[in-house]
């Protein structure tokens, strides 16, 4: 039988991408009883998001980009939710050792 693992294949995802996959994330384990105690706080996870959502409209859309340093402040905002998230993916993959529902219940 094959084990199911958490999806960690994100790094490709756009900047929006990440932040609406990050906050789908948030939401899923937002209450859910099966992960009580995650390594990355939920208060951590949603400040991580909303700083990477500031950035984004910060920089700009295509056409009409923002400063250098708005550009390095979204890289770094998109490392954080990244780091984030596999951290958080760790964590339901060792709760949920291969249990499809259980990962699909973390978002």
């Amino acid at each position: 039988m094959d084990r199911f693992r958490p999806v960690n294949k994100f790094a490709s995802y756009d900047f929006q991408a990440l932040a609406d996959f990050g906050q789908g994330i948030h939401d899923a384990l937002n209450g859910n009883a099966t992960f009580p105690t995650p390594p990355v706080t939920l208060a951590a996870q949603q400040a991580a998001i909303t700083a990477l959502d500031n950035a984004i409209v910060a920089w700009g859309p295509k056409g009409n980009r923002g400063s250098h340093a708005s550009h390095v402040a979204l890289l770094a905002a998109r490392d954080v939710v990244r780091e984030n998230i596999r951290n958080l993916a760790d964590y339901v993959d060792g709760i949920a050792a291969g249990d499809n529902g259980i990962i699909l219940s973390a978002g």
